[in-house]
């Protein structure tokens, strides 16, 4: 064939002696144009490609247009309708190219540019149908050439008519020349049984020989068989129909391969697979591989052993089944591993033991590669380190509580050298003034004064020593609660009236009471310590201001004290603070304190099942709330 066609005609037109060649010779051809109009088409391409017009209603359509009618009848339709738009703009001849139908059909096709000099001035499409026919296989010349080539090919060919009956079979498949020659005309069963050879096999191919006429289908399977030397030979048999030119069945092809090698190799493999898995299943660490969708494959005892779950229950489900992650980034950093972008990732994630407990576990992300599919997955490695990050918080808390004790006790120094500083300073200076006025023979009264002063700081000194002794005992766990029912009204109005009515500069505090009052289980010193600390502090730190005020209130279940000033208040930023030992704002420089009262407030009142709440704005004042069951 000419790698290109010339004419003197520019527009193509066909001569009747052409048309009756085209239309004569066994070929589908199409010609077209520069501008991919349709100049001629025989009726072997319509036929072919089942179109409903004739060659006649094709001329001067646009071959693009034709293409989209009958494109789909090719298994790549969308590649087909390519190579239309792209063949005639290269202009290079293309020969004897493959296409497959969808209907098992093979065409071959040929494009050829048509030049006049150096002009293109059109294209010519040439199809053919590819055929394969046992029927003229031994009509041929070279039959015998063939007939031999067959002999020396290792493994098994035999071909069948549609009776199941052996039309021809090589050396491999039936080795003696009397036996072949005997066995040609008869059925697998008859040869079989001749050769005294398993009829159970024959059954099984004459069996799968007819499937093939019926489905019109290849059919593949594995065969065992013993080979003369007594040993085991794997087969992988395929038969495969053969189609005549109309399309039909003409017979059977049945051929092995001799996979014994590979099937040895698989076994090997298998059992060294065997053998690694059963070592992931021996070690402590979770191993857990997937597919290339994320889906388990694999989760050795280590999961079982760890989460009481069997690892079966997993097969094929997505690894974020078993794994609760629930956070974007991690999902964002699988699927990046699992793309190659992203070589692996570590962190930790917790799990329910199967006692109940919660488990951290560090995981290790990798991306993995299955050999026998030839794809990625994720293998991930989880190490239980429950153990090692509660060594870990241990020895935070230990150096945390060092720490806070170090704080503790430059604190506590400066605090007791505070309070008993000023305290003694005062006794000190009062005590050599009383000497002077003695010896200068003073009135009673003006000694009293100095006296008293005396007195108040001891008083102090001793409250601030048993405040000290009150807090020693808390952490020592050595304070017992001893509870009897009391009037709640009566005890709070008791203590007010006792140390607060009046205050040392005069004013009072100011009881409310809320709802019916209802009588109260409660240890009476351990509350009482508890509301003078906090009535205390609500007038010492809102000197000058209004009367401070106190709202009882009962509920249902429980009873409120609220104790109100309008006070310097506390800074927002310190309010976290304000029940640890020694605290004091750090608007407070100027008043006295020991920052001890309100660790022994929260601690009684915690052991009374209740608890304590603040409300505070700087400058504006205070509200301590001590909330108790009956």
């Amino acid at each position: 064939m000419l790698n290109s066609y010339s004419t003197n005609e520019s527009n193509l037109v066909m001569t009747e002696s052409l048309d009756f060649i085209f239309e004569s010779v066994q070929l589908a051809i199409l010609i077209e144009n520069t501008e991919r109009k349709i100049e001629f088409v025989n009726p072997l391409f319509c036929n072919l490609f089942q179109l409903k017009y004739t060659p006649q209603q094709l001329i001067n359509t646009k071959v693009l247009a034709t293409a989209n009618l009958f494109s789909l009848i090719f298994e790549k339709s969308a590649q087909f309708e390519k190579t239309i738009i792209e063949y005639p703009e290269n202009a290079e001849l293309v020969k004897s190219e493959v296409w497959k139908l969808r209907n098992g059909k093979t065409l071959l096709r040929d494009y050829l540019p048509i030049y006049n000099g150096n002009t293109l001035n059109g294209h010519i499409w040439i199809y053919r149908e590819q055929k394969l026919s046992t029927s003229s296989f031994y009509k041929e010349n070279n039959s015998a050439l063939l007939e031999n080539a067959l002999h020396n090919i290792p493994g098994e060919i035999a071909i069948f008519n549609l009776d199941n009956q052996i039309v021809f079979a090589n050396k491999a498949y039936i080795n003696s020349h009397e036996k072949r020659k005997w066995a040609v005309g008869k059925t697998l069963t008859q040869y079989f049984s001749y050769a005294n050879l398993s009829l159970e096999t024959a059954k099984n191919r004459v069996d799968n020989i007819s499937k093939v006429i019926e489905h019109k289908k290849a059919i593949v399977w594995e065969e065992v068989s013993i080979s003369p030397l007594q040993q085991t030979q794997y087969l992988l048999r395929t038969c495969h129909p053969v189609f005549n030119e109309n399309g039909e069945i003409e017979s059977v092809i049945e051929q092995s391969i001799d996979i014994s090698e590979q099937k040895n190799l698989e076994f090997k493999l298998k059992k060294s697979t065997d053998q690694f898995f059963n070592t992931l299943n021996s070690v402590n660490d979770v191993v857990i591989h997937t597919d290339d969708e994320l889906k388990l494959k694999f989760v050795n005892k280590a999961w079982q052993e760890l989460s009481g779950q069997l690892a079966e229950q997993y097969q094929s489900k997505p690894i974020f089944d078993l794994l609760s992650i629930k956070r974007y980034d991690l999902y964002a950093k699988v699927f990046s591993i699992l793309a190659g972008k992203q070589t692996g990732h570590e962190g930790e994630v917790s799990i329910l033991s199967k006692e109940g407990k919660e488990k951290i576990l560090k995981y290790n992300l990798q991306r993995s590669f299955d050999v026998e599919e030839d794809k990625h997955g994720i293998l991930a490695t989880l190490t239980d380190i429950t153990n090692h990050k509660l060594q870990e918080t241990q020895l935070l808390e230990l150096v945390k509580k060092e720490k806070e004790l170090n704080e503790l006790k430059t604190a506590f120094v400066n605090m007791v050298s505070h309070e008993l500083r000023t305290p003694l300073t005062v006794i000190s200076s009062s005590a050599e003034i009383l000497e002077l006025m003695i010896q200068t023979g003073k009135s009673y009264e003006e000694v009293c004064v100095y006296t008293k002063q005396i007195i108040d700081e001891v008083d102090k000194m001793t409250s601030f020593m048993q405040d000290l002794l009150m807090v020693s005992k808390i952490e020592a766990g050595k304070i017992v609660v001893h509870t009897s029912f009391v009037d709640i009204v009566q005890f709070v109005q008791r203590i007010c009236d006792a140390n607060f009515n009046p205050w040392k500069d005069g004013r009072k505090i100011e009881v409310e009471v809320k709802r019916e009052p209802v009588k109260a289980s409660i240890d009476q010193k351990m509350l009482e310590h508890a509301l003078q600390n906090i009535i205390q502090n609500a007038f010492k730190y809102s000197s000058g201001k209004a009367n401070p005020k106190l709202r009882l209130s009962f509920s249902k279940t429980y009873f409120t004290i609220s104790v109100i000033d309008n006070g310097i208040g506390i800074p927002k930023n310190e309010m976290e603070n304000l029940f640890t030992s020694f605290f004091r704002a750090t608007n407070t420089s100027n008043i006295s304190g020991t920052g001890i009262g309100l660790i022994v407030t929260k601690y009684f009142t915690e052991q009374h099942k209740g608890y304590v709440t603040v409300k505070s704005i700087m400058n504006k004042g205070s509200i301590f709330t001590l909330k108790l069951p009956y």
